[in-house]
């Protein structure tokens, strides 16, 4: 369960989601519609939604986050997790800093990372009528054919990846390309919501 400072901020993001989807009606204006300098053409609306996406997006890793979590330089200090940083140091093979550094940096990201609190998010905490219902708002099709071997996990990548791509590429994400299916042998597939204003 969530504590209440988690819930108290999600709840105000929902709140703040309300507010953008009541306002998204005034923004389909044509008018609107600006020439982009590859000759196609975008609208204030496809940010809107975006921004919309993302910010129920990051409410899934802030709910999935383990009771006990703590930022990485917490895990790192002294009063930290202390027998969790042992267990990794411990089985060290490497003698270099970088590789003891990336070693942690991988032990905390298996354990707290967002990506973990996101995917226990979707696994764990939520009903698996809810899962259902979030998994059938997003559809997966294979490029070129074939069938997808974990469509459930090329759906969760996606949205992931649509939640990442305005966080760090300030990109309005409404298809992808699944990368889980591109770095595999699996056929690259297309997603995208379903719906405008629901992840």
């Amino acid at each position: 369960m969530a504590n209440a400072d988690v819930i108290a901020r999600v709840s105000a993001r929902l709140r703040m989601v309300k507010v953008l989807i009541e306002h998204n009606e005034g923004l389909a204006d044509p008018k609107k519609i600006q020439a982009t300098p590859q000759g196609g053409w975008t609208h204030v609306y496809g940010e809107n939604d975006a921004l919309v996406n993302y910010l129920l997006l990051t409410c899934f890793d802030q709910l999935g986050q383990p009771d006990e979590w703590r930022s990485f330089s917490d895990w790192l200090k002294p009063k930290g997790a202390k027998s969790e940083r042992e267990e990794v140091l411990t089985n060290l093979q490497a003698s270099d800093p970088i590789s003891t550094a990336i070693l942690l940096h991988d032990a905390y990201n298996g354990r707290y990372g967002v990506k973990k609190s996101f995917n226990r998010f979707i696994a764990e905490k939520i009903s698996p009528h809810a899962r259902e219902d979030l998994m059938r708002s997003v559809k997966v099709e294979p490029l070129g054919g074939g069938a997808l071997p974990d469509e459930m996990k090329v759906k969760r990548d996606f949205l992931y990846a649509t939640r990442n791509a305005l966080t760090h590429e300030a990109k309005a994400k409404s298809r992808s390309i699944g990368s889980a299916s591109r770095a595999s042998s699996t056929p690259p597939a297309t997603a995208s919501p379903r719906s405008s204003s629901a992840p």
